[in-house]
């Protein structure tokens, strides 16, 4: 193990960092009054400042959010997590799309339940349960579980299929009988993932 020195980084005071294990990359946010994205590239030891089209200010301010930003990595949905900074409970998601080098913030509803002002505060990622967890640093009473879930994703089938109506019964002998029925089939609802039936048996 040694250690590399890379090229000159941005020179912030209590930025937030969080490496994107999707993208392999390290994300660098805020720090020193401003509300600048950098990213560090560790195959070529680069950093580069990145130009989101918009970036995280307090909600209903041009102030931005950039005095320890807390920031953890969702491997499940491949993003970036920010909630706390600045003590206020504002939640910003970052997206970043390697393969067409795009990238934005996007604003969650405020939780005043995620003021993490305190001294100690941290939030991280539960990749077994799927949440971020968020401790404020004064007791672990306050300790919170949150779990985001893209605006985009497809709701589970919770939509019955339709049930299958038999004809009257037809050509009884003894040997046989002629039965009819209409199939029944799995509605499409905009927003649900179909399942999809696979026939009978």
């Amino acid at each position: 193990n040694l250690w590399t020195r890379s090229s000159a980084g941005p020179a912030k005071c209590y930025p937030g960092l969080v490496y994107d294990t999707v993208n392999k990359v390290f994300v660098l946010f805020g720090g020193n009054g401003s509300n600048q994205t950098w990213m560090f590239e560790p195959q070529t030891k680069l950093w580069a400042q990145r130009n989101p089209v918009i970036s995280p200010l307090v909600a209903g301010s041009t102030i931005p959010i950039s005095f320890s930003p807390h920031l953890a990595f969702d491997t499940r949905n491949g993003i970036t997590m920010l909630a706390g900074a600045n003590g206020h409970g504002e939640q910003w998601v970052y997206n970043y799309d390697k393969a067409t080098d795009t990238d934005s913030w996007t604003q969650l509803p405020s939780n005043a339940s995620l003021n993490m002002g305190g001294s100690g505060a941290f939030m991280t990622y539960d990749s077994t349960n799927n949440v971020f967890l968020f401790y404020n640093g004064t007791n672990l009473n306050s300790l919170k579980a949150f779990r985001y879930v893209p605006s985009s994703a497809p709701l589970p089938d919770t939509t019955a299929p339709t049930v299958p109506t038999l004809s009257p019964l037809s050509s009884i002998t003894t040997n046989s009988i002629s039965a009819a029925w209409t199939a029944s089939t799995d509605p499409t609802v905009t927003g649900q993932i179909t399942a999809g039936m696979g026939g009978y048996k």
